[in-house]
C-alpha cells in the first residue's frame, strides 16, 4: 500500500484514512443475492412452463447456459467484495488488491460471454415464433451471426487486452493495456444498439397477427419489457465517468451496480414472455382445488350409474381446460389458425405432437385448449 499511496495527493490519503470504516458493502450483497435470485427464479419458471406448455427448445437451452455464465459472474463480484470492492481503496491491504486485480480477468470475460448469450437466446425465440416468415428468419440469422462474431472478437480483445498477457493482473509489471475505461464505453454502446434492434424486430410482425387488438399490445408490451435493458445500459455507460483512479474501490461500486442490473434484467426480460403457462396452470389449480373444496356435495347426476344419452353425452364428461398458451402459441395461432381448428385425430395429434403440448383448438369454446386424453375420452363418448 505504500506504493500507491506515494503518489496519491497528501489531501486524499488523508479523507481515505480518516474514512477508514466507511463501507458500501452491505447494500451491494444485498443487492447481488436479490437480483441472482430472481434470475434463477424466472429461468427455472421457464424450464417449468416448457414442460406445461410447447416443450424445450434451443433457446431455452441457450438462456439456460447464460444463467451458469451469470452464476459466474456472481461469484466474481463476491470475491470482489472479499478483496476489498467498496471501500477506500488506501483501507484495502496491497494482497486483496492484488487478488481483485486477478478477479478482474475471468469477471470481464464470462460479463462478455453472459450478455450476448442473452440475446442470443431472444433471437431464438423470435425464430420460434415467427417461423413461417422467411425474410424474419434470415433477419434473425444474420443477427444470430453478428452475436456470434461480437462474442469472439470481444473474447479476444479482453484476454490479449494486455501486453504481456498477465499485465492484466499485475498492473506494475511493464508492459502496455488498451484503455479499459474506454473500452467499457465501446462494448455498452454495443449494447444499447443490438438491444434496440432485437427490441425492433419483431413489431411489424405483431402487429400483422391476425388477431385483436388487445393481443396485439399485451404481446408488444411483453416484447417491449427489453426496454429496460437500455436503460440500464446507458446508466451504466454513464458511471464511467465518475470513477476515480485514485479510489477505485470505492468509486466501482455504481458501475458494479448497473453492470449486475444490466444482466439480471435482460435475463428476466428474456424469460417473461415464455412462463405464462405455469402462471396459467398454476392458477387454475389453486381455483380447481378452491372450487373443489366449497363444493363437497355430490349431484344426482354424479350419483346416477347412467351416462346421459343425446348430444350432451359429450358435454358430461369432466374436460381439464387449459388455457395455458404462451407467446409461441398465441401468436402461432394468430398466424395459421386453420391449424388449431382441425377436429380430426390426424390433426389433433400433428398440433399436440404426441402425448405431450397443447392440444386441439376446440371451436365451440375459443381460447381454450384441451390435453390429449380429455380429447380421447370425448371421442369415446361420441362413438359410443
Amino acid at each position: 500500500m505504500s506504493g500507491t499511496a506515494s503518489k496519491i495527493p497528501q489531501s486524499v490519503i488523508d479523507y481515505q484514512l480518516s474514512h477508514a470504516d466507511d463501507t458500501r458493502q452491505p447494500g451491494l450483497y444485498a443487492f447481488y443475492i436479490i437480483m441472482l435470485t430472481a434470475s434463477i427464479f424466472v429461468v427455472v419458471a421457464r424450464f417449468a412452463s416448457r414442460k406445461v406448455g410447447p416443450g424445450l427448445g434451443l433457446d431455452d437451452w441457450c438462456v439456460g447456459l447464460a444463467l451458469i455464465f451469470l452464476c459466474g459472474v456472481f461469484v466474481c463480484n463476491f470475491m470482489y467484495l472479499a478483496a476489498g470492492l467498496g471501500k477506500h481503496q488506501l483501507t484495502v491491504s496491497e494482497s486483496q488488491q492484488a487478488f481483485g486485480a486477478k478477479i478482474g480477468f475471468p469477471a470481464n470475460i464470462l460479463y462478455t460471454i453472459t450478455w450476448p448469450l442473452i440475446k442470443t437466446s431472444i433471437l431464438l425465440l423470435y425464430r420460434r415464433i415467427f417461423f413461417v416468415n422467411r425474410r424474419f428468419t434470415q433477419a434473425v440469422d444474420v443477427m444470430l451471426g453478428v452475436m456470434a462474431c461480437y462474442i469472439i472478437s470481444t473474447v479476444l480483445v479482453d484476454i490479449f487486452g494486455c501486453h504481456p498477457v498477465d499485465k492484466s493482473w499485475h498492473p506494475l509489471k511493464d508492459g502496455h493495456c488498451i484503455d479499459s475505461i474506454k473500452l467499457f464505453k465501446a462494448t455498452a454502446a454495443l449494447n444499447v444498439s443490438f438491444d434496440g434492434i432485437i427490441l425492433l424486430m419483431p413489431m411489424p410482425m405483431v402487429w400483422r397477427l391476425q388477431t385483436s387488438l388487445k393481443i396485439k399490445l399485451a404481446v408488444t408490451f411483453i416484447f417491449a419489457l427489453g426496454a429496460l435493458t437500455m436503460v440500464t445500459s446507458i446508466m451504466r455507460i454513464t458511471t464511467f465517468d465518475q470513477i476515480d483512479p485514485l479510489d477505485g474501490d470505492w468509486s466501482y461500486v455504481d458501475s458494479d451496480y448497473w453492470t449486475a442490473a444490466e444482466l439480471c434484467l435482460s435475463i428476466i426480460c428474456a424469460c417473461l414472455p415464455t412462463i405464462r403457462p405455469l402462471w396459467t396452470s398454476t392458477r387454475s389449480f389453486i381455483r380447481s382445488r378452491s372450487s373443489r373444496s366449497k363444493d363437497q356435495t355430490p349431484t344426482s347426476q354424479a350419483l346416477s350409474d347412467k351416462p346421459p344419452a343425446g348430444e350432451n353425452a359429450a358435454r358430461s364428461i369432466p374436460m381439464r381446460k387449459q388455457s395455458s398458451k404462451d407467446v409461441i402459441t398465441t401468436v402461432a395461432a394468430a398466424k395459421s389458425p386453420s391449424r388449431y381448428t382441425s377436429p380430426t385425430r390426424e390433426g389433433f395429434e400433428k398440433i399436440n405432437g404426441g402425448e405431450k403440448g397443447f392440444g386441439y383448438y376446440d371451436p365451440g369454446n375459443p381460447g381454450q385448449h384441451t390435453r390429449r386424453e380429455d380429447y380421447e375420452r370425448a371421442r369415446e363418448v361420441n362413438e359410443v
